[in-house]
């Protein structure tokens, strides 16, 4: 709880780009088998439950999984 964690996001008529998230809480699910994080991106109030294998640790990380699949980042 707490940490940072970064996502490649794909915003309406917009390129991809790389969004920072904070963790607020996890659960696991599916018998303890898949881990799910409450998030809160840095740009939007709204929490939302996500799938922690839909996350990168590290900003670089997350950036160069962008360049391989051939998006740009607008940051």
């Amino acid at each position: 709880v707490g940490d940072e964690l970064y996502r490649i996001v794909y915003p309406y008529r917009q390129l991809p780009k790389v969004a920072k998230y904070r963790v607020k809480n996890f659960r696991t699910i599916k018998r303890g088998q898949k881990l799910q994080m409450e998030v809160q991106a840095d740009s939007s109030p709204i929490k939302s439950w996500m799938y922690f294998d839909d996350f990168y640790t590290s900003k670089t990380e997350a950036e160069e999984k962008l360049a391989e699949m051939g998006g740009g980042c607008d940051e």
